[in-house]
């Protein structure tokens, strides 16, 4: 399979950008490469984020114009931010292209400077022909690979061998899939599981009352198909800092986020986790600081939601042999927790009584709590969420799956 290439420009009003795009379009599809580009592909009006970054997620290749409008652009940095994270560290191709006058130094003085695209090979011929010549020659040598997308897709897909092939069409069309060279119709299944991450929760219903029928023996496998659409917003930066921070050596484990709910943070470790939601890192969630002794309470809080998430009916001891466990595992267990009432001295002992646990502090990170969780070296997860997404993400979540109880007379 070809490798599937993401072209990122900044080509509007710039004549000889907006040629190389065009010379660089025509010839990727006479050599029959799979390409996404903002030109052709995103249409004006549409909710676009959820598929931009679908796309950047699941690229082989990433080919980036850098014309002396695309170093200004805020669209050009996100996507060089998100890109250059996934070469470090999934090993990503990426290509930069200077567009003259740009050179190295012009894009390392830039707002691209934390992306080090500057220090990359680069595309640096003058001529336009040569300029393609030398990019298509390059993508040749690349092999479509495993991107993170796709080990979603794979889980969604492993649901979808239960559904027919005509409801397959019938939910690719009602989604408005169209195949080609980036989604091949020989695998028509991952791609509705690709095109389903990328919509993300706005037409689920709809895949529910296609699907249902074929999952009422079991249906906890659609809520998990629901959990793992939710996911679709989660920045893949986020989720690898996560990742990093709940499975890395460095302890004790705490991160924050300023968001409010629950659900966010089981989003957002679902996400990290690559997982299933049946078999994904455990979260557990407490109230917080309620009366006028925050550290015995917070560790009571603490103790008690740690053994109900891990199933654990004996004592303190046998919560910590559980906890170690999990710990070699490799398999990370969060808290959530809110950041009301929390100080150093708490954040201290709260971390040092549960060192291998990762701590999800949440909502009131304001600017006070930014400088002690700075002072104490705790990050929080960016791109900070605005407030308005929260609330109508969890109630999209929350209508999902009370259609889906409904529908299917579960209690899920």
């Amino acid at each position: 399979m070809q490798p599937r290439l993401f072209i990122s420009h900044s080509s509007e009003g710039d004549e000889s950008a907006t040629r190389l795009l065009d010379s660089l379009v025509e010839e990727l599809t006479k050599e029959e490469f799979g390409f996404r580009v903002d030109k052709s592909h995103i249409r004006a009006g549409v909710v676009w984020r959820k598929e931009l970054d679908a796309w950047l997620d699941e690229c082989d290749v990433a080919i980036l114009l850098l014309s002396e409008k695309a170093l200004v652009s805020n669209f050009v940095a996100y996507e060089c931010s998100v890109l250059s994270f996934r070469a470090k560290t999934k090993g990503l191709a990426v290509i930069p292209v200077f567009l003259p006058p740009v050179d190295s130094e012009a894009v390392e003085s830039s707002a691209l400077n934390p992306s080090y695209i500057y220090s990359r090979q680069a595309v640096k011929a003058c001529d336009e022909k040569a300029i393609v010549t030398e990019i298509i020659d390059r993508l040749k040598e690349i092999k479509s690979s495993q991107t993170p997308i796709d080990d979603q897709a794979e889980i969604l897909c492993e649901r979808l061998k239960r559904v027919a092939d005509h409801d397959i069409r019938r939910g690719a069309a009602t989604l408005a899939m169209k195949l080609g060279a980036w989604t091949p119709p020989d695998d028509i299944r991952r791609a509705l599981a690709v095109k389903m991450m990328c919509t993300g929760l706005d037409k689920i219903r709809v895949m529910i009352r296609l699907f249902l029928s074929y999952f009422l023996d079991k249906p906890v496998l659609i809520r998990d198909m629901i959990n793992l659409v939710a996911t679709s917003w989660v920045d893949l930066r986020a989720a690898g800092e996560i990742s990093s921070i709940s499975t890395g050596t460095e302890k004790p484990r705490m991160l924050g986020v300023n968001a409010e709910t629950q659900q966010i943070a089981e989003t957002y470790v679902l996400r990290a986790s690559n997982k299933s939601s049946l078999d994904s890192w455990k979260v557990a969630s407490v109230p917080g600081i309620v009366d006028d002794r925050p550290a015995e309470t917070l560790e009571r809080q603490i103790r008690a939601a740690l053994k109900d998430i891990l199933k654990v009916d004996g004592d303190d001891d046998e919560l910590e042999k559980e906890l170690e466990q999990y710990d070699e595992d490799d398999e990370p267990v969060f808290v959530t927790l809110p950041a009301e009432g929390l100080n150093r001295t708490l954040i201290e002992q709260v971390r040092a009584i549960f060192p291998s646990v990762t701590l999800f502090v949440l909502g009131g990170i304001d600017a006070s709590k930014r400088s002690l969780f700075a002072a104490e070296g705790v990050p929080l997860l960016a791109p900070a969420l605005d407030a308005e997404f929260e609330k109508g993400f969890c109630a999209k979540y929350e209508d999902c799956v009370s259609f889906l109880r409904k529908r299917s007379q579960s209690t899920l």
